[in-house]
Formats: structure tokens, C-alpha cells, sequence
């Protein structure tokens, strides 16, 4: 996706249709995010996991492999974050437009957020009393970018989620709504299409017609048995009408699931 943008982008200013483009744009903004969210938090989690954490725990690699590999992985997450900080320049452009400038800025938040919330796990861990003296490069490594990030984020003037003696429901909430926002591409379009109700309105006007079959020559056998306007043809046809409209909706029940196929 970063190849992508930067391909892109030096196409909007010439590009015949311009809208579609930044449409395209923001989309790879996105897709860009959930790359990098989903590497950094796999491999954060794996450098946490090679870290001891009790003195039971048997580490199997050294302490040096471990340091270098964490090191490795602190930097590739630094060299992204650079190159896709240094494309605001472009964004900042007038044919970019207001809304890929937005997304472009909310999804370097979100990264911001995300980087922060993996590499304090790191740092906790690598800050425990069975640690001490081992991986001081990469706990000063991890602080750094720890300190960056957060001096990135009042740079930009992003919202300040965490503040001292308030609760943080504000931060889970934003964090949530960036989230969404960056993910977003991985998401199901439901595109929802009006069933044809032609069979549907066949079987309910069969149901109706039998229905009615019925109740015509209940009515014609009584009025024969017991004669017009008497008491048991009341009560007759009276019966004949609740069976009638049981009638109808027993064939519409019954019915349904061929009608759904």
C-alpha cells in the first residue's frame, strides 16, 4: 500500500478523474494501517514472548540474540512510520483535498496509539526485576520511541486522551472510533437487494382463494341442513369463518420454507 500511495499521488494532479482516485487513496491509507497494525502487535507479542518473565522460565535464546532481534524490529517499525510521516507534505497539497488529508492524519494517530500500546507491553516486560541489567539498548531503544511518539502526537495536535485525574473511557472510546475507521476496508459491504414477492403474493392469494372454497360451501351445506337465518346456521357459519382464516394462514406457514427456496 505504501508503494501504492506514493504511486498515486503523483498521478492525482494529472489524473481524468480525480474523485475516484482519492477514493482509492483513502483506501490504501487504510489498508497501509492494518498492515502495519497487524505486524507490529505480531511481532511485539513474539519479542515479549522470548523475554523471560519468572526466574523458572528457561529462556531459549541468549540474551544478545534476543536484544538484536527486538532491536531489528524497533527500527523497521521506526524506518515505516518515517517514510509514511514523511508523505504529509503531499497531503498538505491543495488537490489532495480536506477529507484524504483527515484520513491520512487519523490513520498516523491510530498507528501512533498502536505503536504506543505494544511498545509499552514490551517495555513493561523488559523493565522486570529478573531483567535488570540485560537488554539496556533496547529498554533505551523502546523509551525513545515511547517519548517519541508522544511528542509526535502533541506536535500534531492530536487529541490529548490521557490526561492526569480523569478517567480514561474517552481514550477507549477514540481509540475505538480509529480503529473502526482504519479497518473499515476489511469490512463486508452488505449490499441488500429487494426480494421478488411474485410468488410470494401467488401463494398467499391460493391460500386465500382456498380458504375461501371452504367457507362458500360450508355456508351453502348449512343454509341446506338448517335453513336461513336459524341458530345453528349462525353458529355454523361462525365456525366455518374461524376455519377459513386458520385455512389460509396453515397454507402460508407451511408453505414458507418452499417459498424461501
Amino acid at each position: 500500500p505504501l508503494a501504492i500511495i506514493i504511486k498515486r499521488l503523483a498521478e492525482l494532479p494529472t489524473h481524468p478523474k480525480p474523485q475516484k482516485l482519492r477514493k482509492r487513496l483513502d483506501r490504501e491509507l487504510r489498508l497501509l494501517g492494518c498492515l502495519v497494525r497487524a505486524n507490529v502487535r505480531d511481532s511485539i507479542r513474539e519479542c515479549v514472548a522470548d523475554i523471560p518473565d519468572s526466574e523458572s522460565r528457561s529462556q531459549p535464546e541468549s540474551t544478545d540474540a534476543v536484544s538484536a532481534k527486538i532491536q531489528g524490529v524497533l527500527k523497521e517499525l521506526e524506518s515505516v512510520l518515517d517514510e509514511y510521516r514523511g508523505l504529509q507534505g503531499l497531503f498538505s497539497e491543495e488537490g489532495a483535498g480536506a477529507q484524504l488529508r483527515e484520513s491520512y492524519l487519523w490513520v498516523d494517530e491510530y498507528l501512533s496509539l498502536v505503536l504506543e500500546n505494544h511498545l509499552t507491553s514490551l517495555l513493561e516486560r523488559l523493565s522486570l526485576d529478573i531483567n535488570q541489567g540485560k537488554y539496556q539498548k533496547v529498554r533505551e531503544y523502546s523509551a525513545y520511541l515511547l517519548e517519541r511518539e508522544r511528542d509526535h502526537r502533541y506536535s500534531s495536535e492530536y487529541p490529548r486522551i490521557l490526561e492526569g485525574g480523569l478517567p480514561n473511557e474517552h481514550y477507549v472510546y477514540r481509540r475505538g472510533l480509529l480503529k473502526k475507521f482504519v479497518m473499515s476496508p476489511l469490512f463486508l459491504d452488505v449490499a441488500l437487494a429487494k426480494a421478488d414477492n411474485r410468488l410470494t403474493d401467488f401463494v398467499a392469494a391460493f391460500s386465500a382463494g382456498v380458504a375461501m372454497l371452504f367457507a362458500a360451501y360450508a355456508a351453502m351445506v348449512s343454509q341446506k341442513i338448517y335453513g336461513l337465518n336459524s341458530a345453528p346456521f349462525i353458529a355454523a357459519i361462525v365456525i366455518s369463518y374461524i376455519l377459513k382464516d386458520r385455512i389460509k394462514e396453515w397454507i402460508k406457514r407451511y408453505s414458507s420454507g418452499f417459498v424461501s427456496s
